[in-house]
């Protein structure tokens, strides 16, 4: 064997006396003769051996600890000796890099210098010339990937003796850039090399069989000639007897020349042709030059023959050989970025042209060879697992294909970012109605021609990536139509995801960042949140603006890219808020003590979990990197997540007040709107509507969490501290006309006051419910308005099947007289989806967790009842409105108290969470209570509002009605007494 070729014949032996050995340690021990044996012929110049594909192990180091091992190591792999390698195979490299180029002309390979059958001889030999060229070209491949092999296992794997070699070599950057300048031209070399002796073992029959038909047809003219039937020119006429029977019989063995035995053929081709020689020297076939060119233009189709006869399916496993690349799958990770400037773009950055991208191709078919490997052993033992196998080392090759690949929708999107900076910052939309004199303002040649160069470039890229077409990779297809559409789909992701992440998160740095240090330390808390309030806003507006420019961009250049870029903008920025939404809610669970929360979340555990399809595999990983580059902290936090939170610092209820009627949060100082319907409007046109589906799942966990919150202290509550006051309550309400009881409430209503055993339950849990299910009604509003504005049909059209089910449904309960759906859950689910992506549902009536309640048990209604009593006492009633139309407002000296408007809206949930009964319980005790307290202020004449029971009855009126409005109480089965109350209190106060 050649030297440099020694390391790859003998490879696999090595690699399996490298495992064998290892059961034999007595050899690694002690046979040093046999060590030194083995490693003068196997590892002197192969050390690092390649055990599987992904496996590369170092000798000198997996040997070290063997003494005959190591003494025979030393003796034979030196740094002298790594570097006389290295620097041979680098060499040889060279050269063979040289040769390749020679081969090559453009980047094209001539076909001819290959095998051209038309072509002349050189030397006066037919057909020499040719063998010659086709032996070294297949040389050339051979020894190109021989040294190719030998720097990919020792330039990129860590050894003994890597930084010797990459010394040599100039270092791992260089090296890779001169592998991959070699790889791509010597697959296109091998491509066609393999094409046309793939086609001369095809048609290997058909030109036997043609060449011999005109030799015998060229050996009877001769024949013809010498028996004086048939003249070969008009001046010759010759008869000669002895020549026709010797050119005829000549033919008869040309025509008895078998093709299956190439040996035997291969002597008779030889004497035929050398009695041709040799009788040629005759005195009457030397005056003939006719004569002479046939029996020349015979032998050169013997010659011919022979070639044809010596191809065979060995020169086609011989090419496959050299080809191979299975040592070096896991190595070429290292040539990636420079295979992306040789196929997408240059150093400069500027588009290469498209046919740069074809020779990825001939590498993608060079990969294949990565199969064959693995499959070996399993496909010769018949096992069951070849199916299996075949995918997984499929599915890794589209991956690196995948991988490649990506660079041109990088670049493409590297383009993307000069259009959108194009149209949003210096071209202007040409009008509908335009006046002549204006035309001249719309011009921007300068700019427009920019816009065409860029549109040229992605269009050039577009090309390069079609012209890789479709190629089998094992049990995988690669179409480059569907790697663009990934790779675009990927780079969309990536940039949606840093838009969003960068604009949407660190309000409060973004904050700090706009007023001056001074300043900080001697604002309010006013002036800080009207400040967060603007910032939000302002950040809401760039987001929208950045993404709408994005997408403009993509519609734009959607033709040249062949793909659908406003269905695609769609998909992705759906499933990217699905993901987030997602993750956030694991991370809120995380921090709760309820860790199954987000399952019981309807329409939460039925979200696709993208994370188990491969296909989706690019979004998770595009996220993943997003958040962990974005410099966030130790959670990670989303942009949903960040939105979420800043809404619920800027409505916090103890620093603002709610107005139903204006329908926004008002700063309880100033009076400021900090959060209204243009708040929410800028956050649908930021995160798009399935972003604010998303922020909704939110904020119904954090609801949830409160709810069950509220439910484990409530049961708390009643199972030790109150028992004894809810059972002593319970005596006295035997007759509830009595005024004993309510003395009775007065009463625990003062303990409570003192022990704070409730107030910790409405100064904590119902604000964040309160202000949760605010927060989803301007959603819904939000969401219903724009639904309605961008498809009525399609509202009108989910009322109208909303309004028929109700009726089935309420129709099937009459006639089956059960309480159970007679409609199929996966139905009602799919059309609720539809339902709260269009608004059109009421979170005021949602059912979070149901409480745990004995039948005729009023404990949790008295006790409500009690938090009532104890809520409407810390609050004030003034006759004149603030500026969010309020007129309760919480005592001024309290300064920990929430807002009336959302606590009152966080006790109406849990009275929705309660069994009909228990509401209606709670209602009327409600009722009695008040109408005991107004009977107790009239007769006493204390109803004004600056008196105590006065304001209470006052208060306690406003919340009635507002609980009335909230409930919708008309749909309950309760006496009109509670509404004829607050009449009655309001003719008072008019009176």
């Amino acid at each position: 064997l050649e030297g440099n070729h020694r390391s790859r014949a003998l490879a696999h032996q090595a690699a399996m006396l490298f495992v064998l050995l290892f059961f034999r340690e007595d050899i690694l021990e002690q046979e040093f003769s046999v060590m030194r044996e083995l490693f003068d012929k196997h590892f002197a110049d192969n050390w690092v051996v390649c055990v599987y594909p992904t496996l590369y192990l170092d000798v000198t180091t997996a040997w070290y600890d063997y003494k005959a091992a190591q003494k025979a190591m030393h003796s034979v792999i030196t740094p002298e000796r790594a570097r006389e390698v290295t620097n041979r195979h680098f060499q040889a490299f060279a050269r063979g890099a040289k040769d390749v180029e020679d081969v090559l002309h453009d980047g094209v390979l001539n076909a001819k210098k290959i095998m051209d059958l038309k072509s002349t001889d050189r030397g006066g030999e037919d057909g020499k010339y040719l063998e010659q060229h086709a032996k070294r070209i297949t040389k050339v491949v051979q020894s190109c990937n021989v040294s190719m092999r030998w720097l990919l296992l020792n330039v990129f794997t860590e050894h003994s003796h890597s930084k010797v070699v990459r010394a040599c070599v100039g270092g791992i950057a260089d090296a890779a850039r001169d592998i991959v300048k070699v790889l791509l031209a010597l697959v296109v070399v091998e491509n066609e090399l393999m094409q046309v002796v793939r086609d001369l073992v095809s048609t290997k029959k058909e030109r036997w069989e043609r060449t011999q038909e005109d030799i015998i047809l060229l050996l009877s003219d001769l024949g013809a000639f010498y028996s004086g039937t048939q003249v070969l020119s008009r001046r010759e006429e010759v008869k000669d007897e002895g020549l026709q029977k010797y050119f005829e019989q000549m033919a008869k063995h040309v025509k008895k020349l078998d093709m299956s035995k190439p040996t035997s053929c291969g002597r008779k081709i030889q004497q035929i042709t050398q009695a041709l020689k040799d009788v040629e020297d005759f005195h009457q076939l030397q005056v003939s030059l006719q004569t002479k060119e046939y029996l020349h233009r015979v032998r050169r189709m013997l010659v011919k023959m022979t070639h044809i006869a010596s191809v065979s399916d060995h020169d086609v496993r011989t090419c496959e050989v050299a080809a191979d690349c299975s040592h070096a799958f896991q190595l070429f990770d290292h040539l990636i970025p420079h295979l992306h400037r040789r196929i997408a773009h240059d150093s400069v950055g500027n588009v290469r042209d498209s046919n740069s991208a074809l020779s990825l191709k001939f590498l993608f078919i060079k990969l294949r060879s990565v199969l064959d490997w693995p499959l070996l052993r399993i496909s010769e033992a018949e096992s069951p697992d070849l199916q299996s196998v075949s995918e997984f080392w499929s599915g890794e090759l589209i991956k690196f294909v995948t991988r490649v690949t990506e660079c041109i929708p990088y670049s493409m999107f590297v383009k993307l970012d000069d259009i959108f900076v194009l149209q949003t910052h210096k071209l202007r939309e040409l009008p509908t109605k335009l006046e002549r004199t204006q035309l001249r303002n719309y011009v921007f040649a300068q700019d427009r021609q920019s816009l065409a160069r860029v549109t040229y470039s992605i269009a050039m890229l577009t090309e390069g990536m079609m012209k890789i077409e479709t190629t089998q990779l094992g049990v995988e297809v690669v179409e480059p139509s569907v790697l663009l559409e990934k790779g675009v789909r990927k780079q969309l992701v990536r940039r949606m995801t840093q838009c969003l992440q960068r604009e949407l998160t660190e309000f409060e740095a973004k904050a700090s960042a706009g007023k001056s240090s001074v300043t900080s330390i001697f604002s309010s808390s006013s002036s800080s949140l009207s400040n967060r309030s603007k910032v939000f806003e302002d950040s809401l507006v760039s987001t929208r603006r950045n993404l709408n420019g994005i997408r403009r961009s993509l519609e734009y250049i959607q033709d040249y890219m062949q793909v659908h870029g406003l269905a695609i903008w769609q998909e992705e920025l759906c499933k990217l808020t699905k993901i987030i939404v997602d993750k956030e809610l694991k991370l809120r669970s995380a921090r709760t003590r309820y860790q199954d929360s987000r399952t019981n979340i309807v329409g939460l555990s039925k979200f696709k979990q993208l994370g188990s399809d491969d296909s989706e595999d690019y979004l998770l990983q595009a996220i993943e990197r997003e958040l962990d580059s974005s410099g966030q902290r130790s959670a990670k936090q989303t942009f949903l997540g960040s939105v979420y939170d800043e809404l619920v610092l800027l409505t916090n209820p103890y620093e603002s007040i709610y107005s139903f009627s204006l329908c926004g949060w008002f700063h309880s100082s100033t009076g400021k709107e900090e959060i209204g319907l243009n708040s929410f409007e800028l956050i649908r046109g930021a995160v798009a509507v399935s972003g604010m589906h998303g922020l909704d799942k939110i904020v119904q966990l954090e609801i949830y969490n409160a709810v069950r919150d509220t439910s484990v202290f409530l049961n708390k509550l009643l199972q030790h501290s109150l028992r004894d006051d809810v059972t002593h309550l319970r005596e006295l309400m035997l007759n509830r006309k009595d005024a004993r009881w309510r003395a009775g409430i007065e009463k625990i209503v003062l303990s409570l006051s003192k022990s704070h055993l409730l107030k910790p339950m409405y100064r904590k849990n119902l604000p964040v419910i309160g202000q949760g299910q605010v927060l989803r009604r301007h959603i819904a509003i939000e969401l219903n308005s724009n639904a309605k504005l961008e498809s009525a049909t399609y509202v009108r059209s989910l009322q109208c099947l909303n309004r028929s089910l109700i009726r089935l449904e309420r129709k099937g309960n009459r006639e089956a007289d059960q309480g159970q759906s007679v409609l199929e859950s996966k139905l009602l689910e799919k059309v609720g989806q539809h339902l709260e992506y269009t608004g059109q549902h009421n979170p005021f009536h949602k059912v979070y967790h149901t409480f745990v309640e004995a039948k005729e048990d009023d404990s949790i209604a008295i006790t409500l009842l009690i938090l009532s009593c104890l809520f409407a006492s810390d609050y004030v009633y003034q006759k004149q409105a603030n500026s969010s139309g309020n007129s309760i407002v919480p005592v001024k000296k309290n300064k920990h108290t929430p807002d009336f408007v959302v606590t009152t809206v966080g006790l109406m949930t849990i009275l929705q969470q309660l069994a009909l009964s228990t509401r209606i319980e709670y209602l009327e005790l409600l009722q009695q209570y008040y109408r005991a307290k107004l009977k107790q202020a009239c007769d006493s004449e204390q109803l004004a509002a600056g008196t105590k029971i006065g304001n209470e009855v006052l208060v306690l009126n406003r919340f009635i009605r507002l609980l009335i409005q909230l409930l919708g109480i008309e749909g309950y089965a309760l006496p009109k007494l509670l509404e004829d109350a607050t009449v009655d209190i309001d003719i008072e106060l008019v009176a």
